[in-house]
């Protein structure tokens, strides 16, 4: 099912913490997914949902908007009329991920990742590095062997982040590297912007350490992504990765952004840092895992 004219007119980000857009009905979401389900026959009964924070949900549950999970008007037809839950629109289906990982990184720009993916698509956080530690070897637990991996960086007001198609792979030799051809691109989510922006142009691989060695010589880091941003930056010379998977080397190069790009640049405009800075430490990283 197509997003509804609606949410895709929602789905235009806001800048708010996860607690600020939970009191927020994004995209007209209007109904608690627990409620219709037990529904079998027409639209819930009441008054028209409304959309204002802190509405009630229309099923007349008690209930306010608060927890995210609820889904849009159109959404709640195509459950009750064919009982398919996954057939809901993007917006819907990333409110549904978001709610249950905890994230950091409010819905409706969690919206916007989706819709670049192609919309009929999870998105499911598997990394938070405030909560499941800051080393490599956290990143690497939690992540496992999943591919389509979805990296979420916060630095002060700045939001940004990349996509991977494949996974974290180290390689045998645990001083080494390894390197995997992938589709890769960029994204901002707030900061750089006046809306969320997908960035296309990068390199198509992602360079992963083991744990013993360094994903590129000289500096130092654990993970390389697209060559432009690099986790575990050691930015010391040292050749071996920091211990804060959180320390971050990334730019991108001025030829590569959409137009309207108003965030900081290094070397004049040569190159753009989305972090405010090359090297900088993150408030947070986020990982979150893409599923059908």
């Amino acid at each position: 099912m197509a997003a509804s004219s609606s949410a895709a007119a929602a789905a235009g980000g806001s800048s708010s913490s996860a607690t600020g857009d939970a009191n927020k009905t994004p995209c007209g979401h209007q109904f608690h997914w627990p409620c219709i389900n037990n529904r079998k026959y027409g639209l819930p009964g009441g008054a028209s949902p409304s959309t204002a924070v802190g509405a009630k949900c229309s099923c007349r549950c008690g209930k306010d908007n608060s927890d995210g999970h609820s889904v849009c008007a159109e959404c709640v037809v195509q459950r009750i009329r064919y009982g398919h839950p996954g057939d809901i629109c993007p917006v819907c289906r990333a409110s549904f991920a978001w709610a249950r990982g905890g994230s950091s990184v409010g819905l409706s720009y969690v919206a916007h990742i989706a819709k670049w993916l192609g919309g009929h698509t999870s998105l499911t956080l598997i990394y938070r590095a405030s909560h499941d530690g800051t080393t490599y070897d956290d990143l690497l637990r939690c992540v496992g062997d999943k591919t389509g991996l979805v990296f979420v960086v916060r630095k002060d007001r700045y939001v940004f982040g990349a996509f991977i198609s494949a996974g974290i792979q180290l390689p045998d030799d645990p001083t080494s590297c390894h390197e995997d051809g992938c589709h890769v691109w960029h994204f901002s989510l707030a900061g750089h912007f006046p809306q969320p922006t997908k960035m296309d142009g990068t390199y198509q691989r992602v360079t992963v350490a083991g744990r013993e060695g360094s994903a590129w010589g000289g500096v130092g880091a654990s993970v390389v992504i697209g060559g432009l941003l690099w986790l575990s930056d050691n930015g010391r010379g040292s050749g071996r990765p920091t211990t804060d998977i959180r320390s971050c080397h990334q730019y991108i190069w001025s030829h590569n952004l959409p137009a309207g790009y108003t965030g900081q640049w290094g070397s004049e405009t040569v190159y753009a840092v989305l972090g405010g800075s090359v090297c900088f430490h993150a408030d947070e990283l986020e990982v979150l895992h893409v599923g059908g």
